[in-house]
């Protein structure tokens, strides 16, 4: 049997065997202290336990709890079980799975009694091992004696019966398990800091009031009933109508929504509706009562009544004033001095000052006074500032300050509830759906004023904001069922959740009080409720985060990750999931959890990735992550939703591939530069190659036209069956060079070896002999050079760029060029000298290589006009 965590020896003693369980159940009584609840979890295979017949249960040094069962070692988190078994393969011969006892060894692992052997369950392989012989013999004599045969027993725990008590364990938190036929019942004791006044009736508080003699006000909207408190939170009374406290609840006539004292000590009340009331006590304890409410028009007018009769907040100026705020009339200004009584406001005629009221702030939640030059309103459409009022009604002026689209340090939500000011004189506003807003304008006179925001974004519970208090340096938030409290020096926001109360609340938007005793009287929709302001203090656990599995690539879970410091993964293996898990077997259901992944250089450049926002999600999935070291970090809340100091960090090595290791990339760097290196060089080899042809056709060309004599006679065109025209004679390159060297006008042409140049010159020359004779084709080319069509083409394309045809063409258009400037023909016979048949085509095919008509040419050349 174990008691808090520790083992007790057995023995075969029915009487000691019935002591112990005794002293265990008592302290299972005994831990509990007076004001706290119970909460009884039952744990089966209905809940994820491999077999409901559970013989022991154990906590381990990293905090987990194992149950050993007839069907195996189970493994609990606080949110689910894991199953661990022999299985064919793992090199165990333990032939069944139904496991007797347990117990933690002093190597942390832990020690198996399967049927009458002893195995250990290593802890950080997450696997099952034989034991040493000496090893057998010790933990046999320890495990020897099976819980399952153990006596069961009846009691009452907890205020429930049980009637199968065979083992109760108490964990680290002080939980208690208790083992019985079917399963284990966890028995919690849970703590209720906060209580609900029973003489409060439960109703939707709409106003919390301290008067200067203690006494507490406490008003309900819809029952309406005003309860009286002294500065204990004791009962005195309830308010009626006639002025006097009753002894039972009764209904005031209307809704109270705010009070305030006044110095002469006449209490003031707000209704909605019904205006405001005056209330002086008299000796005997009862109150006079005098109602100011909204009149008719005419004596809105004239200033002789409020201009509304929903009224949410009351102060008094230095001046003996009340400033009103009104639910739909704006600010209303109440002066009574001299036996007189007028009212101020934007309907009224009095002040013209007044009717400059922005129209869009009718509806006011709250006004706070700042001296005798400054008044806040806080409105659905922004906070109203009004300045003079020292000097009011006639000399003040209204400044209104909205959420600004286009300047992030404006309000965040012009939506206003409340406002309240620190000891360090440090104004706070809550908002509609902006979060909590701090001034950080020191000027209230100023026209723009700056604030900073605390929102979900810095850690608020939520956007959504009610009503708030001071409380030391710091900011009591209420919200929908959750509060925070703000430290304006740090900016820290702690955030108190259900489970922090352990009873669900709905607050209400009255501000809450802080009693001189220390506690808090909070405001609900349901009545209101006491917290100890100490609550807030009181030592918190802090859960251990463990992980609890792995994945790599969707291959097989590893159970063991809590052991590791890094996680190694495989050049091939670029994918993960972890799952973790905040050991808190108390509460976790408020528990969420917040990962950061951080590359190990970044972080020793002192830079770190982003925390997530807080989750309830318990595992991280990371896919395709690159090569490197990295930094997880895994951290969560507690129970009461604070963020923890339990931050959980392991490291990730990603092994890279052969091609992304730096030789790899040094090749990479290599094989571009050479790709690089070669594209440019093929580029200047192409265009040296063109030029170089460009070159040398320019070249021949000009042969061509300095050898060319013009003709006295067009010569008609010369065709193969027409025996009145003589046939392409061949022309060989003797020929040519001979009478090229005889006239001395040999050129070297570059670029060009000696054959190829005796290929050309014998080429040009036919040309040139031909040049007139429309007639000639490729084949006659072929032929004058005598070279086959195939040759004549490739060559001509590989020492020149063009084809026979083109070099014919170019050769005429040549030629053609200079007749045009050097003569006076016209240019139809220059057409026929230079072998065109059509002057059209030949018109048309001089302004596609040249841009110009042949006219054009030759006027452009000659100077003529």
């Amino acid at each position: 049997m174990f008691l808090s965590g520790k083992p007790l020896l057995y023995t075969h003693r029915h009487s000691m065997r019935h002591a112990i369980l005794l002293l265990s159940l008592l302290a299972l009584s005994l831990a509990a202290p007076c004001s706290s609840q119970w909460r009884i979890t039952h744990y089966d295979d209905h809940s994820g336990l491999s077999q409901w017949h559970v013989t022991r249960v154990l906590q381990d040094r990293r905090g987990f709890m194992w149950m050993a069962t007839w069907n195996g070692l189970n493994r609990y988190d606080g949110y689910d079980f894991a199953v661990f078994k022999a299985s064919p393969g793992d090199g165990c011969d333990i032939t069944t799975d139904r496991i007797r006892n347990i117990v933690v060894g002093h190597d942390d692992n832990i020690y198996c009694l399967i049927d009458s052997e002893v195995w250990r369950f290593n802890v950080t392989r997450y696997r099952f091992e034989a034991v040493t012989p000496s090893q057998q013999r010790h933990y046999q004599s320890l495990l020897s004696n099976d819980p399952a045969v153990i006596p069961k027993h009846s009691a009452v725990l907890a205020g429930q019966q049980f009637d199968d008590v065979r083992q109760v364990f108490a964990d680290t938190q002080h939980n208690q398990w208790v083992m019985g036929t079917y399963g284990v019942h966890k028995v919690v004791a849970v703590n209720c800091p906060a209580t609900q006044l029973a003489a409060v009736p439960q109703d939707i508080i709409r106003c919390v009031y301290r008067d200067s003699r203690g006494r507490i006000w406490v008003c309900g909207r819809d029952k309406r009933v005003v309860t009286v408190l002294d500065s204990q939170a004791r009962l005195l009374g309830y308010l009626g109508g006639d002025g006097h406290l009753h002894a039972q609840p009764v209904a005031f006539p209307f809704p109270v929504y705010c009070m305030t004292e006044r110095r002469d000590g006449t209490l003031w009340l707000g209704c909605k509706p019904g205006g405001m009331y005056r209330m002086a006590e008299t000796a005997a304890g009862i109150f006079a009562m005098e109602r100011h409410a909204k009149g008719t028009k005419a004596q809105i007018s004239c200033g002789k009544s409020l201009n509304c009769d929903n009224i949410y907040d009351i102060k008094e100026d230095s001046r003996r004033r009340l400033w009103i705020a009104t639910h739909g009339g704006g600010v209303n200004l109440m002066c009574d001095g001299g036996g007189t009584v007028a009212f101020y406001n934007k309907d009224s005629r009095l002040s013209p000052a007044f009717a400059s009221y922005p129209a869009a702030n009718a509806i006011v939640r709250r006004v706070k006074i700042f001296g005798d030059s400054l008044l806040m309103a806080t409105t659905t459409e922004g906070l109203v500032v009004v300045r003079g009022i020292a000097s009011a009604p006639r000399g003040i002026t209204f400044c209104v300050h909205k959420r600004e689209a286009s300047r992030a340090a404006s309000l965040s939500c012009s939506a206003l509830m409340d406002m309240t000011i620190d000891s360090r004189g440090r104004i706070f506003f809550t908002t509609e759906s902006g979060g909590v807003n701090m001034l950080l304008t020191h000027d209230l006179s100023a026209r723009q004023y700056a604030f900073r925001h605390f929102n979900t974004s810095s850690g608020m519970f939520s956007d959504v904001t009610l009503s708030m208090a001071t409380a030391g340096g710091e900011v009591l938030v209420l919200g929908g069922n959750q509060l925070a409290r703000i430290n304006a020096d740090t900016y820290e926001t702690r955030n108190y959740t259900e489970s922090f109360f352990s009873m669900p609340l709905r607050f209400s938007d009255a501000a809450p009080l802080l009693l001189r005793d220390g506690r808090w009287l909070l405001p609900l929709q349901t009545g209101v409720a006491l917290l100890p302001e100490q609550a807030f203090s009181r030592k918190r656990y802090i859960p251990r985060l463990a992980l609890t599995a792995l994945s790599v690539s969707g291959r097989n879970v590893d159970y063991a990750v809590d052991a590791l410091d890094t996680i190694h993964l495989a050049p091939t293996e670029r994918s993960l999931a972890v799952q973790f898990a905040a050991l808190d077997y108390t509460d976790n259901t408020h528990i969420k959890y917040s990962t950061r992944l951080t590359p190990l250089s970044l972080w020793h450049n002192g830079d770190t990735a982003v925390w997530t926002p807080l989750s309830a999600a318990r595992s991280l999935n990371i896919f395709d992550i690159n090569p490197g070291t990295y930094r997880l970090e895994i951290r969560s809340t507690d129970a009461g939703g604070l963020l923890a100091d339990n931050t959980r960090t392991i490291y990730i090595e990603v092994a890279p591939t052969f091609w992304e290791t730096p030789s790899a990339i040094m090749l990479y760097i290599v094989v571009v530069c050479g790709l690089m290196a070669g594209s440019w060089y093929t580029i200047r080899y192409i265009r040296r190659l063109k030029q170089q042809r460009e070159d040398t056709l320019a070249a021949y060309l000009d042969l061509i036209n300095s050898k060319v004599a013009t003709p006295a006679v067009c010569p008609a065109p010369a065709t193969a069956g027409n025996p009145d025209h003589g046939t392409a004679a061949p022309y060989t390159a003797d020929d040519s060079r001979h009478e090229a060297e005889e006239k001395g006008d040999v050129a070297a042409v570059p670029h060009v070896s000696r054959d190829d140049d005796a290929f050309l010159r014998r080429l040009m020359a036919y040309i040139e002999a031909n040049l007139g004779n429309s007639g000639i084709g490729v084949d006659d080319i072929a032929a004058g050079t005598a070279t086959s069509r195939s040759s004549l083409n490739r060559k001509t394309k590989m020492l020149l760029g063009v084809t026979p045809a083109d070099l014919l063409k170019e050769a005429r258009i040549k030629h053609a060029c200079r007749q045009l400037v050097t003569t006076e023909r016209p240019v139809n016979d220059i057409a026929f000298v230079c072998g065109f048949s059509d002057p059209k085509y030949f018109s048309k095919c001089f302004k596609a290589s040249l841009g110009v008509t042949p006219s054009e040419y030759r006027a452009k050349e000659t100077g003529q006009q």
